[in-house]
């Protein structure tokens, strides 16, 4: 890029640093997120921070996560808060993530996706008060949550799966099938 004169832009490393969280690159999204500063001069803004949170509490440095978000200049928004829950979920960090649970509802009150993700916290940590909270939040909201859908083309006719329907004529041949591909693939893994 640089080559053909092109400069890179925030744009540019955001895209870049997210590619390198969702591919567990620490050391070289460390090294990016810096030369981004040091040698374009480059200020991140919230979309970098949550890229970086989001690449480190994926690692299980929660910690590292939580003291950058320290350091950013600008409040710290809904996007950086969500990066370190899931990461203090997937790696039992209770008290950090406890408060992140916190911010995120503050910032964003009224999604119910983020009440399921705080409520999925809360669960994994057996924190059942919480969860009771959060799911009174819910109801009491009057909104409710849509579930996930599949959509598949047979032989040109469609087939809707909602998640945790069991109507579908074929359910339990389905369950059985995706049982056994479950099952054979588990022995691969181990």
């Amino acid at each position: 890029m640089t080559k053909m004169g092109l400069k890179p832009d925030h744009a540019t490393f955001a895209a870049l640093l997210s590619a390198l969280s969702h591919s567990g690159m620490v050391n070289e999204g460390r090294y990016w997120f810096n030369f981004m500063v040091n040698e374009y001069g480059i200020q991140p803004i919230e979309k970098h921070y949550a890229c970086m949170v989001d690449l480190l509490a994926r690692a299980g440095l929660v910690e590292e996560a939580y003291k950058l978000i320290g350091s950013m200049n600008n409040k710290p928004g809904v996007a950086v808060w969500v990066a370190l829950l899931s990461g203090c979920r997937n790696h039992g960090k209770l008290s950090i993530g406890e408060m992140a649970a916190k911010k995120v509802l503050e910032l964003n009150p009224d999604d119910l996706g983020i009440h399921a993700l705080v409520s999925n916290f809360f669960a994994m940590g057996n924190m059942w008060d919480e969860v009771a909270a959060v799911k009174k939040l819910m109801k009491d909201s009057g909104k409710k949550k849509v579930p996930g859908y599949s959509v598949l083309d047979v032989d040109g006719k469609l087939h809707a799966f909602l998640m945790g329907d069991k109507s579908h004529h074929a359910y339990k041949a389905i369950a059985t099938v995706l049982d056994n591909l479950d099952r054979e693939m588990s022995f691969i893994v181990k």
